[in-house]
């Protein structure tokens, strides 16, 4: 069957696919058969041609998220080892806060460029039970492995 077939009482139609396995084989188009010539045409043209670039790549900045049960039990030890920045501790205490975790404690530590932040965090007075260290840690790995956090303002 190589002539086309209207669908009515819409104007798409099925187009015979261009190397069909069998005489029945269609592929179906919204396109009217000219746009799909010209779709056509054009995809032979841009395949020619240096690809174009879509957007901005997004830089990642290396973050390292432990998260272990403190010695004595009464509280979550949260490690972060990343990129100093302007406003970092103000973020990372903003993705904990929007979490409801408390923070208990913490040691800041910055050397050079490198920052090493350790919290002693609770969830409603208890140690971070397995989802919520999933939580914190998929939660904080986001937002601070994006480069573009660097950028907004910090209060």
């Amino acid at each position: 069957m190589g002539s086309l077939v209207p669908t009515p009482p819409h104007p798409w139609f099925y187009l015979p696919h261009p190397r069909p396995a069998s005489p029945s084989t269609h592929v179906f188009s919204p396109l009217r058969p000219q746009e799909v010539a010209e779709a056509r045409a054009a995809a032979a043209n841009l395949s020619d041609s240096e690809p174009k670039v879509l957007g901005t790549r997004r830089k990642v900045v290396q973050t390292t998220i432990d998260v272990s049960e403190a010695s004595n039990g009464s509280c979550s030890v949260l490690k972060i080892t990343t990129k100093d920045r302007p406003g970092l501790l103000v973020d990372i205490v903003r993705v904990l806060k929007d979490i409801n975790l408390n923070v208990v404690s913490a040691e800041i530590e910055t050397e050079g460029a490198l920052a090493t932040d350790e919290f002693f965090i609770t969830y409603h007075g208890e140690p971070l039970s397995s989802p919520m260290v999933t939580l914190v840690t998929n939660s904080l790995q986001y937002y601070l492995s994006l480069a573009e956090v660097a950028k907004e303002e910090s209060y």
